[in-house]
């Protein structure tokens, strides 16, 4: 059945009306454009050495708005106890759905020689204040580009490398063919949890010359704050090293000493693990009996 002439009309004059009125229902919903609502959902440490700590702020938004907001980026200010220590900008973008909610990441990574040359006072210091002052920029209809910004704050712990020295090299046996030797290795821990020594692979050259090769296999703790000695057997034939040597370990003289290896650690906390620390020490060593 075809309509009539008269209904075509109708339908014609009236869909200007119609379009306006969808139009201004549009503008209605322009004109009331809300800013998101922005807020730190959980700050999380995803990776932890004795050179670095990662974290991720986690940051909330919620678009009150009935259509789509994007985000076209955000910028930070990383501070350590009220100064500037990081900051930087990310040019990720991404679209908040209309009354919906998304999350987006600030990934952070804390280096702790940099920390430690900016803020020598941390030195000793097991854990520093940190505050992050952070704006998401968004483009919002009829506003156009607009920063709002979001803060928080907390502690981070600091770890410190653990220390190797070298100590005195003892002399436990000696005769015309052979020597036996136990080298002092100190092992000092400035952090406030313990570590396990799982073994110790070296390399120890005197006065130029190789006088051990080998690898510790007895585990040892290294209590929070704590020390401990390892002993590395130094075992010599000298009826191939030849009398100097014999000479040197019956004197008094200070010899030369280079340390090569690796301390291999494990740590109580869960993120830091298993570390293998290298080692590499040279310098003086005194004889002992």
């Amino acid at each position: 059945m075809k309509k009539s002439p008269v209904l075509k009309m109708i339908a014609v004059a009236l869909l200007p009306l119609l379009l306006m009125q969808a139009g201004c229902a549009a503008l209605r919903d322009l004109s009331t454009v809300s800013k998101p609502e922005l807020s730190v959902e959980e700050v999380r440490l995803t990776g932890l050495s004795f050179e670095a700590l990662s974290l991720a702020i986690d940051v909330g938004i919620a678009n009150p708005n009935p259509i789509a907001v994007p985000l076209a980026g955000f910028d930070y200010d990383f501070q350590i106890a009220g100064e500037s220590f990081l900051t930087g900008e990310d040019s990720r973008q991404q679209s908040i759905a209309a009354k919906g909610r998304s999350t987006v990441q600030i990934p952070l990574k804390i280096p702790f020689k940099k920390l430690y040359a900016a803020f020598q006072k941390l030195a000793g210091a097991d854990s520093v204040d940190y505050q992050l002052a952070a704006g998401l920029r968004f483009d919002l209809p009829l506003v156009g580009a607009t920063r709002i910004p979001v803060k928080t704050s907390g502690r981070l712990p600091l770890l410190k490398i653990p220390k190797v020295r070298v100590g005195k090299l003892k002399v436990k046996k000696l005769s015309f063919t052979r020597a036996d030797l136990a080298l002092q290795v100190v092992i000092d821990n400035a952090n406030p949890f313990a570590f396990v020594i799982e073994k110790m692979r070296y390399d120890l050259e005197v006065n130029g010359a190789p006088w051990a090769r080998g690898l510790t296999t007895e585990t040892q703790t290294v209590n929070e704050k704590g020390t401990t000695t390892l002993a590395i057997p130094v075992s010599l034939d000298l009826a191939r090293t030849g009398r100097e040597v014999y000479s040197l370990l019956r004197g008094n003289r200070e010899l030369k000493y280079r340390l090569n290896g690796a301390l291999d650690i494990k740590s109580s906390l869960d993120l830091l693990g298993r570390v293998s620390l290298p080692v590499d020490r040279s310098g003086t060593i005194t004889l002992s009996r």
